[in-house]
């Protein structure tokens, strides 16, 4: 299976990794095989926080049953609180 680059842009806490991290998933991947490849590149400690966390693309937020086929922009948005 082909190997394919997602490039998460990062918001949030996840701004301390940089703008944007490259992560590596195989093509057909799925949104929690993309959160593990996060997690394997920031490490475990953030296992939790990405969990909670939701991936968008330029047209919104992506379902967990979404798949990437090809090379890819996302987005990494924490679960925020407020009041």
């Amino acid at each position: 299976m082909e190997e394919i680059k997602v490039s998460i842009r990062c918001f949030g806490m996840f701004r301390q990794f940089g703008n944007e991290i490259d992560v590596s998933i195989l093509a057909n991947s799925s949104v929690d095989d993309i959160k593990g490849a996060i997690v394997r590149h920031l490490g475990e400690k953030y296992k939790e926080i990405v969990g909670s966390s939701v991936l968008a693309s330029d047209s919104g937020i992506l379902p967990e049953e979404y798949i990437v086929y090809a090379p890819v922009e996302l987005s990494i948005l924490p679960p925020v609180c407020g009041g």
